[in-house]
């Protein structure tokens, strides 16, 4: 009994104190190459994302620090960065100025139990 109530211990402490980082996760369906590109206001810095069509390296991220959930207030902050958004596939572009277009297209995309990722899907 005694070994039940450690190892049940264990568990709990181990699984409660794991954090994961919260991500933008950016996935590239089409046949060619896409760029998802990120302008922010601070410093003219740019992230920028080529995804390969290539199933072993279609995907590419941002990551976060530990702990960090996408609440839609810390979509609104992360958003108040950010000048522009462009995305392009040999088939669209879309590009994103507008702050409440761009906390739209991140909410709607909020994905797992803890609202730790966000995933845009690039067809």
């Amino acid at each position: 009994m005694k070994k039940k109530l450690t190892a049940i211990a264990f568990c709990f402490f181990v699984l409660t104190s794991c954090d994961i980082p919260g991500k933008i996760i950016i996935v590239n369906t089409t046949s060619k190459e896409a760029t998802y590109r990120c302008l922010f206001s601070e410093k003219d810095s740019v992230i920028e994302l080529k995804i390969k069509p290539d199933k072993n390296h279609n995907k590419s991220g941002i990551f976060f620090g530990f702990g960090h959930r996408w609440t839609n207030n810390t979509i609104r902050q992360y958003v108040s960065t950010i000048n522009k958004i462009e995305i392009f596939s040999s088939q669209d572009t879309l590009v994103f100025t507008d702050k409440e277009k761009i906390y739209n297209f991140f909410k709607t995309r909020r994905k797992g139990l803890f609202k730790d990722k966000i995933e845009v899907i690039i067809y």
